[in-house]
């Protein structure tokens, strides 16, 4: 039977039986792992009858077990860090106030789970001889910087290939657990994603509604009369306004001194009037708009404003 041979991170062979038995009992073969020709499969010198018999004559010590059976720690550490992240996810970002900024956590998470997995993968590529032991045909396999690279570009494919091509090197496939655990991490990335900006999105109709709610109180629109379709309130608004824009310029040429002269000027209240200077009224300007010491009082116990507004 023939095998490649890998001692010291060299590969060679075909090898025959006789000849990796003389290399064994002569002490220029003490460890070491073989893969069949044709097969994909190394295994530890010891997981072969008849070397790990020629093995004992030339050792006291009993042989290793079979690599398949050691060293899983981490594999297994490869496989939980997206795990662990995707609770990260959940039960970190999702807790986050948007002031909080959880979308920039969000990526941070992601990003810092893809690189770790990339590096522990690369790592153990290299413990197991990656790239330098023919696993097919006698072609050698794909190295740690390639299996480091395509796990950074394309994450969710090369992240369960991985944990199935390192069976070809004596170790456990983990390749369902991987499959299950990147889909279970890119679906909550996704999934919080979502999320924020459905969070966000609300937040800002919110902002333009109290907009809406303090231009109305500006333009003196009760709130009650407020029109429920965009399009209609956009007219009332206009009409409001340009009702606003003409009392004003009345208010600028005839110059009165005070609410009360306002109010006999333009027929109404004068709370949400602009004057000139040199009279005795006093106006706060919201959004570019003068209001009143009343109207303002209002606002701002209604919460529509604060001072970062004025």
């Amino acid at each position: 039977m023939a095998w490649y041979v890998n001692h010291s991170g060299k590969t060679v062979g075909p090898v025959e039986d006789a000849q990796i038995l003389a290399w064994i009992l002569e002490g220029h073969l003490p460890m070491g792992h073989v893969c069949a020709v044709g097969s994909q499969h190394w295994v530890d010198l010891a997981g072969y009858a008849p070397f790990a018999a020629a093995l004992l004559e030339t050792s006291a010590s009993p042989p290793a077990a079979p690599l398949a059976h050691a060293g899983e720690g981490l594999g297994h550490a490869i496989l939980l860090f997206p795990f662990g992240a995707t609770f990260l996810i959940w039960l970190w970002v999702g807790n986050m106030n948007l002031l909080q900024d959880p979308a920039s956590s969000l990526s941070v998470v992601g990003i810092a789970t893809i690189v770790a997995t990339a590096v522990l993968i690369a790592i153990e590529a290299s413990q197991l001889g990656m790239g330098s032991l023919p696993v097919e045909n006698g072609k050698k396999g794909s190295g740690p910087a390639a299996w480091f690279v395509a796990s950074l570009l394309m994450w969710i494919l090369a992240f369960p290939l991985y944990l199935s091509k390192r069976r070809w090197y004596g170790k456990r496939s983990l390749a369902i657990g991987g499959v299950l655990v990147a889909l279970v991490f890119v679906a909550s990335w996704a999934a919080m994603g979502a999320t924020i900006e459905t969070r966000k999105s609300a937040m800002r109709e919110q902002q333009d509604e109290t907009q809406r709610q303090g231009q109305r109180a500006v333009l003196g629109i009760p709130a009650a009369s407020a029109p429920t379709s965009s399009a209609d309130e956009q007219l009332a608004m206009q009409a409001a306004h340009a009702a606003y824009l003409h009392d004003r310029e009345v208010v600028r040429k005839a110059k009165p001194k005070t609410e009360d002269e306002v109010t006999k000027l333009i027929g109404r209240p004068a709370d949400n009037m602009m004057v000139l200077p040199n009279t005795t009224m006093v106006y706060w300007y919201y959004q570019g708009e003068p209001i009143t010491r009343d109207v303002l009082l209002v606002m701002i116990q209604d919460g529509k404003i604060t001072g970062m507004n004025l």
